[in-house]
Protein backbone atom coordinates (compact mmCIF):
# COMPACT_ATOMS: atom_id res chain seq x y z
CA UNK A 1 0.00 0.00 0.00
CA UNK A 2 1.24 3.52 -0.77
CA UNK A 3 0.45 5.59 2.33
CA UNK A 4 -1.56 8.61 1.21
CA UNK A 5 -0.85 7.87 -2.44
CA UNK A 6 -0.34 10.68 -4.90
CA UNK A 7 -1.27 14.06 -3.51
CA UNK A 8 -0.46 16.57 -6.20
CA UNK A 9 3.16 15.71 -6.93
CA UNK A 10 3.92 14.14 -3.55
CA UNK A 11 4.00 10.44 -2.71
CA UNK A 12 4.43 8.90 0.73
CA UNK A 13 5.92 5.41 0.88
CA UNK A 14 4.94 3.32 3.88
CA UNK A 15 5.33 -0.17 2.45
CA UNK A 16 8.75 -1.23 1.22
CA UNK A 17 7.19 -3.64 -1.28
CA UNK A 18 5.91 -0.66 -3.26
CA UNK A 19 9.17 1.28 -3.41
CA UNK A 20 9.48 0.41 -7.10
CA UNK A 21 6.81 3.03 -7.72
CA UNK A 22 9.68 5.53 -7.67
CA UNK A 23 10.57 4.32 -11.17
CA UNK A 24 7.03 4.92 -12.43
CA UNK A 25 6.26 8.35 -11.00
CA UNK A 26 5.60 11.36 -13.15
CA UNK A 27 8.39 13.95 -13.50
CA UNK A 28 8.69 16.29 -10.52
CA UNK A 29 7.31 13.86 -7.95
CA UNK A 30 8.61 14.04 -4.37
CA UNK A 31 8.74 10.70 -2.57
CA UNK A 32 8.71 10.90 1.22
CA UNK A 33 9.65 7.88 3.31
CA UNK A 34 7.59 7.26 6.40
CA UNK A 35 9.50 4.14 7.43
CA UNK A 36 12.75 2.28 6.69
CA UNK A 37 12.53 0.35 3.43
CA UNK A 38 14.45 -2.34 1.52
CA UNK A 39 15.51 -2.09 -2.09
CA UNK A 40 15.57 -5.54 -3.71
CA UNK A 41 16.31 -4.59 -7.32
CA UNK A 42 18.11 -1.83 -9.14
CA UNK A 43 16.24 1.47 -9.04
CA UNK A 44 16.59 3.50 -12.27
CA UNK A 45 15.89 7.23 -12.20
CA UNK A 46 15.29 8.71 -15.67
CA UNK A 47 13.26 11.82 -14.86
CA UNK A 48 13.06 14.58 -12.24
CA UNK A 49 12.51 12.83 -8.89
CA UNK A 50 13.07 13.83 -5.27
CA UNK A 51 13.44 11.34 -2.41
CA UNK A 52 13.14 12.82 1.07
CA UNK A 53 14.17 10.12 3.51
CA UNK A 54 12.94 12.08 6.52
CA UNK A 55 15.63 10.40 8.61
CA UNK A 56 14.85 6.84 7.48
CA UNK A 57 17.07 4.15 5.93
CA UNK A 58 17.10 2.49 2.51
CA UNK A 59 18.74 -0.92 2.73
CA UNK A 60 20.18 -2.77 -0.25
CA UNK A 61 21.46 -6.35 -0.29
CA UNK A 62 24.86 -6.93 1.29
CA UNK A 63 25.77 -9.92 -0.88
CA UNK A 64 24.46 -8.52 -4.19
CA UNK A 65 26.20 -5.57 -5.85
CA UNK A 66 23.73 -5.46 -8.78
CA UNK A 67 21.27 -3.54 -6.60
CA UNK A 68 21.89 0.20 -6.55
CA UNK A 69 20.41 3.55 -7.65
CA UNK A 70 21.18 4.37 -11.28
CA UNK A 71 20.51 7.86 -12.64
CA UNK A 72 20.24 7.99 -16.43
CA UNK A 73 18.29 11.21 -16.93
CA UNK A 74 16.64 14.15 -15.22
CA UNK A 75 17.37 15.79 -11.91
CA UNK A 76 17.63 13.40 -8.98
CA UNK A 77 17.40 14.93 -5.52
CA UNK A 78 17.92 12.80 -2.44
CA UNK A 79 18.09 14.06 1.13
CA UNK A 80 17.95 13.14 4.81
CA UNK A 81 18.46 9.41 4.39
CA UNK A 82 20.90 6.58 5.16
CA UNK A 83 21.86 4.14 2.40
CA UNK A 84 23.39 0.90 3.66
CA UNK A 85 24.23 -2.71 2.72
CA UNK A 86 24.75 -2.13 -0.99
CA UNK A 87 27.06 -5.02 -1.89
CA UNK A 88 29.36 -4.57 1.07
CA UNK A 89 29.90 -8.28 1.59
CA UNK A 90 30.88 -9.24 -1.97
CA UNK A 91 34.24 -9.15 -3.73
CA UNK A 92 35.35 -5.92 -5.33
CA UNK A 93 34.26 -5.02 -8.85
CA UNK A 94 35.24 -1.93 -10.82
CA UNK A 95 32.38 0.45 -11.52
CA UNK A 96 30.21 -0.46 -8.56
CA UNK A 97 28.43 2.42 -6.86
CA UNK A 98 25.50 3.04 -4.55
CA UNK A 99 24.40 6.09 -6.54
CA UNK A 100 25.76 5.70 -10.06
CA UNK A 101 25.57 7.94 -13.14
CA UNK A 102 26.75 5.97 -16.18
CA UNK A 103 28.85 7.62 -18.86
CA UNK A 104 26.01 7.41 -21.40
CA UNK A 105 23.61 9.43 -19.24
CA UNK A 106 22.44 12.76 -20.66
CA UNK A 107 21.09 15.86 -18.95
CA UNK A 108 21.65 14.43 -15.49
CA UNK A 109 21.94 16.37 -12.24
CA UNK A 110 22.39 14.67 -8.86
CA UNK A 111 21.81 16.64 -5.67
CA UNK A 112 22.48 14.76 -2.42
CA UNK A 113 21.95 16.53 0.90
CA UNK A 114 22.67 14.95 4.28
CA UNK A 115 22.89 11.45 2.84
CA UNK A 116 24.80 8.88 4.92
CA UNK A 117 26.28 5.87 3.12
CA UNK A 118 27.72 2.77 4.80
CA UNK A 119 28.63 -0.86 4.10
CA UNK A 120 28.89 -0.67 0.32
CA UNK A 121 31.01 -1.65 -2.67
CA UNK A 122 32.81 0.09 -4.38
CA UNK A 123 31.95 3.82 -4.39
CA UNK A 124 29.25 5.66 -2.51
CA UNK A 125 28.92 7.88 -5.59
CA UNK A 126 30.22 7.08 -9.07
CA UNK A 127 29.52 10.08 -11.30
CA UNK A 128 30.35 9.52 -14.97
CA UNK A 129 28.33 12.31 -16.62
CA UNK A 130 26.40 15.51 -15.93
CA UNK A 131 26.59 17.65 -12.81
CA UNK A 132 26.28 17.00 -9.09
CA UNK A 133 26.17 18.65 -5.69
CA UNK A 134 26.90 16.50 -2.63
CA UNK A 135 26.57 18.36 0.67
CA UNK A 136 26.66 17.13 4.23
CA UNK A 137 26.30 13.54 5.33
CA UNK A 138 28.85 10.89 6.27
CA UNK A 139 30.39 8.23 4.03
CA UNK A 140 31.91 5.35 6.00
CA UNK A 141 33.96 3.15 3.67
CA UNK A 142 34.18 0.25 6.13
CA UNK A 143 32.21 -2.72 4.84
CA UNK A 144 31.28 -6.19 5.98
CA UNK A 145 34.11 -7.83 4.03
CA UNK A 146 36.27 -7.44 7.12
CA UNK A 147 39.49 -8.75 5.56
CA UNK A 148 39.87 -5.35 3.85
CA UNK A 149 37.71 -2.57 2.57
CA UNK A 150 37.57 -4.02 -0.93
CA UNK A 151 38.83 -0.85 -2.62
CA UNK A 152 35.93 1.20 -1.28
CA UNK A 153 36.13 4.95 -1.77
CA UNK A 154 33.82 7.80 -0.98
CA UNK A 155 33.30 9.58 -4.29
CA UNK A 156 34.56 8.77 -7.79
CA UNK A 157 34.17 11.40 -10.52
CA UNK A 158 34.98 11.49 -14.25
CA UNK A 159 37.09 9.27 -16.45
CA UNK A 160 34.57 9.29 -19.31
CA UNK A 161 33.97 11.11 -22.60
CA UNK A 162 31.19 13.19 -21.01
CA UNK A 163 32.22 16.24 -18.99
CA UNK A 164 31.43 16.07 -15.28
CA UNK A 165 31.17 19.13 -13.02
CA UNK A 166 30.29 19.19 -9.38
CA UNK A 167 30.59 20.38 -5.80
CA UNK A 168 31.44 18.34 -2.69
CA UNK A 169 30.87 20.40 0.45
CA UNK A 170 30.73 19.65 4.15
CA UNK A 171 30.91 15.89 3.64
CA UNK A 172 32.61 13.58 6.17
CA UNK A 173 34.46 10.64 4.58
CA UNK A 174 36.32 8.05 6.62
CA UNK A 175 37.94 4.61 6.52
CA UNK A 176 38.94 4.50 2.86
CA UNK A 177 42.13 2.60 3.60
CA UNK A 178 42.00 -0.51 1.44
CA UNK A 179 44.96 -2.87 1.24
CA UNK A 180 43.24 -5.17 -1.23
CA UNK A 181 45.94 -6.92 -3.33
CA UNK A 182 48.36 -4.07 -2.49
CA UNK A 183 46.07 -1.44 -4.08
CA UNK A 184 44.80 1.48 -2.07
CA UNK A 185 42.00 3.97 -2.47
CA UNK A 186 41.19 7.59 -1.69
CA UNK A 187 38.27 9.34 -0.05
CA UNK A 188 37.73 11.31 -3.27
CA UNK A 189 39.04 10.20 -6.66
CA UNK A 190 38.83 12.55 -9.65
CA UNK A 191 39.61 11.29 -13.14
CA UNK A 192 39.78 12.92 -16.57
CA UNK A 193 37.26 15.36 -18.04
CA UNK A 194 36.04 16.67 -14.68
CA UNK A 195 35.86 19.93 -12.73
CA UNK A 196 35.25 19.50 -9.00
CA UNK A 197 35.05 21.98 -6.12
CA UNK A 198 35.79 20.42 -2.71
CA UNK A 199 35.08 22.64 0.30
CA UNK A 200 34.92 22.24 4.07
CA UNK A 201 35.04 18.44 4.07
CA UNK A 202 36.35 16.26 6.90
CA UNK A 203 38.40 13.30 5.67
CA UNK A 204 40.07 10.93 8.14
CA UNK A 205 41.36 7.36 8.63
CA UNK A 206 42.19 7.08 4.93
CA UNK A 207 45.21 6.02 2.92
CA UNK A 208 44.77 8.94 0.52
CA UNK A 209 42.60 12.01 0.84
CA UNK A 210 42.07 13.46 -2.64
CA UNK A 211 43.54 11.51 -5.56
CA UNK A 212 43.57 13.28 -8.94
CA UNK A 213 44.30 10.82 -11.71
CA UNK A 214 46.11 11.73 -14.94
CA UNK A 215 47.17 8.14 -15.62
CA UNK A 216 44.27 5.91 -16.62
CA UNK A 217 42.11 8.01 -18.95
CA UNK A 218 42.84 10.63 -21.62
CA UNK A 219 39.39 12.13 -22.16
CA UNK A 220 39.92 15.73 -21.04
CA UNK A 221 41.31 18.27 -18.58
CA UNK A 222 40.85 18.12 -14.81
CA UNK A 223 40.43 21.02 -12.39
CA UNK A 224 40.05 20.45 -8.65
CA UNK A 225 39.60 23.39 -6.27
CA UNK A 226 40.10 22.62 -2.57
CA UNK A 227 39.16 25.05 0.20
CA UNK A 228 38.71 24.68 3.94
CA UNK A 229 38.11 21.48 5.82
CA UNK A 230 40.50 18.90 7.23
CA UNK A 231 42.21 16.00 5.46
CA UNK A 232 44.12 13.47 7.57
CA UNK A 233 45.73 10.70 5.49
CA UNK A 234 48.25 7.95 6.17
CA UNK A 235 49.97 8.53 2.83
CA UNK A 236 48.92 11.45 0.61
CA UNK A 237 46.54 14.19 1.63
CA UNK A 238 46.46 15.47 -1.96
CA UNK A 239 48.08 13.76 -4.92
CA UNK A 240 48.19 13.97 -8.71
CA UNK A 241 49.02 10.59 -10.24
CA UNK A 242 50.47 11.17 -13.70
CA UNK A 243 52.60 9.48 -16.36
CA UNK A 244 55.31 10.46 -18.84
CA UNK A 245 52.96 10.66 -21.83
CA UNK A 246 49.99 12.27 -20.06
CA UNK A 247 47.76 14.33 -22.35
CA UNK A 248 45.27 15.89 -19.91
CA UNK A 249 45.93 19.32 -18.41
CA UNK A 250 45.50 18.90 -14.65
CA UNK A 251 45.22 21.74 -12.15
CA UNK A 252 44.74 21.38 -8.40
CA UNK A 253 44.21 24.66 -6.56
CA UNK A 254 44.40 24.73 -2.75
CA UNK A 255 43.18 27.94 -1.12
CA UNK A 256 42.88 26.78 2.49
CA UNK A 257 42.33 23.94 4.90
CA UNK A 258 44.36 21.69 7.19
CA UNK A 259 46.28 18.82 5.57
CA UNK A 260 48.06 15.92 7.26
CA UNK A 261 49.91 13.73 4.77
CA UNK A 262 52.03 14.27 1.68
CA UNK A 263 51.27 16.78 -1.04
CA UNK A 264 52.78 15.47 -4.25
CA UNK A 265 52.70 14.92 -8.00
CA UNK A 266 53.81 11.40 -8.90
CA UNK A 267 55.68 11.25 -12.24
CA UNK A 268 55.11 14.96 -12.82
CA UNK A 269 54.94 16.39 -16.35
CA UNK A 270 54.36 19.92 -17.62
CA UNK A 271 50.65 19.01 -17.78
CA UNK A 272 50.35 18.71 -14.00
CA UNK A 273 50.06 21.61 -11.55
CA UNK A 274 49.37 21.95 -7.84
CA UNK A 275 49.03 25.60 -6.81
CA UNK A 276 48.74 26.51 -3.11
CA UNK A 277 47.78 29.96 -1.86
CA UNK A 278 46.64 29.06 1.65
CA UNK A 279 46.34 26.29 4.21
CA UNK A 280 48.29 24.53 6.95
CA UNK A 281 50.28 21.40 6.15
CA UNK A 282 52.13 18.63 7.97
CA UNK A 283 54.86 18.70 5.29
CA UNK A 284 56.67 21.61 3.66
CA UNK A 285 54.50 22.68 0.68
CA UNK A 286 57.06 25.15 -0.73
CA UNK A 287 57.42 23.23 -4.00
CA UNK A 288 53.76 23.89 -4.78
CA UNK A 289 53.11 27.39 -3.46
CA UNK A 290 51.71 29.78 -6.04
CA UNK A 291 54.10 32.28 -7.64
CA UNK A 292 54.04 35.89 -6.53
CA UNK A 293 53.77 37.15 -2.97
CA UNK A 294 52.94 33.81 -1.38
CA UNK A 295 55.20 32.55 1.37
CA UNK A 296 55.60 29.46 3.53
CA UNK A 297 56.08 29.74 7.28
CA UNK A 298 57.13 26.92 9.59
CA UNK A 299 55.04 27.01 12.75
CA UNK A 300 56.15 26.19 16.29
CA UNK A 301 54.19 22.91 16.21
CA UNK A 302 56.11 21.69 13.16
CA UNK A 303 53.38 22.43 10.63
CA UNK A 304 53.69 24.78 7.67
CA UNK A 305 51.36 27.59 6.62
CA UNK A 306 51.07 29.28 3.23
CA UNK A 307 50.14 32.95 3.35
CA UNK A 308 49.99 36.06 1.16
CA UNK A 309 52.00 39.20 1.82
CA UNK A 310 52.22 41.93 -0.82
CA UNK A 311 55.01 44.48 -0.17
CA UNK A 312 54.56 48.21 -0.68
CA UNK A 313 57.03 50.37 -2.58
CA UNK A 314 58.44 51.72 0.70
CA UNK A 315 59.38 48.33 2.10
CA UNK A 316 56.43 48.11 4.41
CA UNK A 317 52.74 47.51 3.97
CA UNK A 318 49.56 47.84 5.96
CA UNK A 319 46.13 46.25 5.70
CA UNK A 320 43.27 46.01 8.15
CA UNK A 321 45.38 48.20 10.47
CA UNK A 322 48.45 45.94 10.33
CA UNK A 323 51.89 47.44 9.69
CA UNK A 324 54.34 45.28 7.73
CA UNK A 325 58.05 45.94 7.34
CA UNK A 326 60.51 43.81 5.40
CA UNK A 327 64.28 43.87 5.90
CA UNK A 328 66.98 42.00 3.98
CA UNK A 329 69.66 40.39 6.16
CA UNK A 330 73.40 39.96 5.39
CA UNK A 331 73.02 36.18 5.02
CA UNK A 332 70.51 36.60 2.18
CA UNK A 333 67.42 35.96 4.27
CA UNK A 334 64.56 38.43 4.66
CA UNK A 335 62.76 39.27 7.88
CA UNK A 336 59.15 40.46 7.74
CA UNK A 337 57.65 42.03 10.85
CA UNK A 338 53.87 42.44 11.08
CA UNK A 339 52.62 44.69 13.88
CA UNK A 340 48.91 44.49 14.68
CA UNK A 341 46.87 47.34 16.20
CA UNK A 342 46.94 45.59 19.59
CA UNK A 343 50.74 45.86 19.64
CA UNK A 344 51.48 42.18 19.01
CA UNK A 345 54.10 41.41 16.39
CA UNK A 346 54.85 38.41 14.18
CA UNK A 347 58.39 38.22 12.87
CA UNK A 348 59.05 35.79 10.01
CA UNK A 349 62.50 35.13 8.63
CA UNK A 350 62.65 33.50 5.20
CA UNK A 351 65.86 31.87 4.02
CA UNK A 352 66.93 31.25 0.41
CA UNK A 353 66.27 27.51 0.81
CA UNK A 354 62.57 28.35 1.51
CA UNK A 355 62.78 27.49 5.22
CA UNK A 356 61.03 30.05 7.41
CA UNK A 357 60.91 30.70 11.13
CA UNK A 358 58.29 32.75 12.95
CA UNK A 359 58.46 34.51 16.30
CA UNK A 360 55.37 35.95 17.96
CA UNK A 361 55.59 38.75 20.53
CA UNK A 362 52.47 39.66 22.49
CA UNK A 363 51.78 43.22 23.66
CA UNK A 364 52.76 44.26 27.19
CA UNK A 365 49.75 44.66 29.49
CA UNK A 366 49.64 46.92 32.52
Amino acid sequence: EIGSGLVGSEMCIRDSSNYEYASDTKPGTTIKLTEDIALTEKLTINKDVTIDGQGHTITGVADNDDIYIEVTGGSFNIANVTLKDFGGAVGTRSGNGVIKVPSAATGVTVNATNVNVQDFNRSAYDIGAGSFNISGGTIDCTNSNTANTVLTKGIKVGGTANKVTGVISGVTIKNSASTYEDWNTAAIEVYSNADVDVSNCTISSVSKGIHVDNYWYDTGAITVDISGGTITADADAVMIYSKANATNDVKVNITGGTFTGNIQILDKTDKDTISIIGGTFSVDPSAYKAPGYYYVTKNNDGTWTVYYDAPSSGGSSSGSGNQTETEKNPDGSTTTTVTKPDGSTTETTKYPDAVSYTHLTLPTTS
